[in-house]
């Protein structure tokens, strides 16, 4: 799945970038760049620790083929990654351990699923993720919360609480109105 492979690797090259002074956005994104984008929140702490969210969406996907496969895995879910990771010398990475968090689908707080729990399909979402992140991918925790008529596309909002601080992702994520038909 080369399509999930270059968002997720973007994404981690994204946040390791920001360890220094110096950001920079894509001129000309294309959608699934756009998507990926906003569905990877990085949150710099005033410790040098970073906490990452990741909306594991089908949109992430280059191809339809990979986004049928995702959107197949993770169908009736919503799948969250968190990680949080002290950035050591401007590129290693020294996982913490994660908390649970807080997931809520319009202001409404909703029931959390750990991976423990994860039906197959789900778990074979994680475990792609976890292949194709590589190496960085061993600091996501991962957790699914079910909704069935919600996604990244979709008209909405979720908020993902975690330690002290609400991410939050309003629907539809840019790009969707450019993407092609799914």
């Amino acid at each position: 799945m080369p399509g999930i492979r270059l968002a997720i690797l973007t994404a981690i090259a994204a946040f390791a970038l920001i360890g220094g002074d110096a950001q920079a956005r894509v001129w000309r994104p294309t959608p699934v760049e756009q998507i990926s984008d906003y569905l990877f929140i990085v949150d710099p702490r005033p410790d040098g620790s970073q906490v990452m969210v990741y909306w594991i969406a089908p949109q992430i996907a280059e191809d339809r083929e990979d986004q049928a496969r995702l959107r197949a895995w993770t169908r009736g879910h919503l799948l969250f990654a968190i990680a949080e990771v002290d950035i050591k010398d401007g590129s290693s990475l020294m996982p913490r351990r994660v908390a649970d968090p807080d997931i809520s689908i319009g202001n409404r707080k909703r029931r959390v699923i750990e991976q423990g729990q994860f039906n197959p399909d789900l778990q074979r979402a994680v475990d792609h993720a976890r292949e194709i992140i590589g190496h960085a991918g061993q600091a996501f925790r991962f957790f699914a919360v079910t909704e069935p008529n919600l996604g990244a596309c979709s008209v909405g909002s979720v908020q993902v609480r975690y330690e002290r601080e609400t991410y939050s992702y309003r629907m539809p994520a840019p790009g969707c109105s450019q993407a092609p038909p799914r």
